[in-house]
């Protein structure tokens, strides 16, 4: 018990991060700071809430259909049709397979699914499981704003952050010493502002775990998600 008590002491875990450290954007959420979030869209046309969403500050990317996941690697929030897109991942599935190919490799990223079509529909009802939402797209702009500023602000939460890396990694069973290993350099790279993940990177390099878990830390170090968060 006592090894393990001075394990525990030598690592820093998420709740050591001081409250006055925390550099969350809350809502609400001005003009100037929604520029700072870089906020793609999946779909085969033209978005049309973008014109709008712009003017109210947010910072929008049109990306098209996606060809591969890594498209979407360096945005925090990423927002997706439903349909008539995924022709390069699962054609049948259309955006759904989309949003859980983001879910298995960026879990950190939020993701907002759209469409046209209900929420009963059995193309958004597959999506749900992947998705953190759903929006249809002829919403109310006001809706559209209050659902993108709850995502800035919890993309910006380096506590909320971590807990979805890690929620991702305890599904692909790391083990118990490497999680904590990992939320150590995570914490110690907020603190000191180490955008880059430096640490983290070393140390998951010499780490036994599996291929889908490496791609989840690798992920989050190649995202421009942890600069976002130690910047803002």
């Amino acid at each position: 018990m006592d090894m393990l008590r001075h394990f525990l002491m030598n690592y820093k875990i998420i709740n050591d991060i001081p409250n006055a450290s925390l550099k969350t954007l809350h809502r609400p959420i001005k003009a100037d700071k929604r520029r700072e979030v870089s906020i793609a869209i999946v779909d085969d046309q033209p978005f049309e809430a973008a014109r709008n969403l712009t003017t109210y500050g947010y910072k929008i990317q049109e990306l098209g259909d996606l060809k591969s996941i890594s498209e979407v690697a360096s945005f925090p929030i990423v927002l997706c049709d439903l349909m008539d897109v995924g022709a390069h991942f699962d054609k049948n599935a259309h955006g759904a397979s989309i949003i859980k190919e983001i879910r298995k490799n960026y879990p950190a990223t939020y993701v907002l699914a759209y469409s046209g079509s209900s929420g009963s529909d059995p193309i958004v009802r597959r999506a749900s499981v992947y998705a953190d939402g759903f929006i249809r797209k002829d919403a109310e702009l006001e809706e559209w704003t209050e659902t993108l500023d709850e995502y800035i602000s919890n993309a910006s939460d380096v506590r909320e952050v971590w807990q979805r890396i890690r929620s991702a990694l305890v599904e692909e069973r790391v083990d118990t010493k490497d999680l904590l290993k990992l939320e150590d350099a995570f914490v110690r790279a907020y603190l000191v502002g180490d955008g880059e993940l430096k640490d983290m990177s070393n140390i998951s390099k010499n780490m036994k775990i599996g291929s889908s878990a490496r791609s989840i830390v690798e992920g989050l170090i190649a995202s421009t998600l942890f600069k976002l968060i130690t910047g803002v």
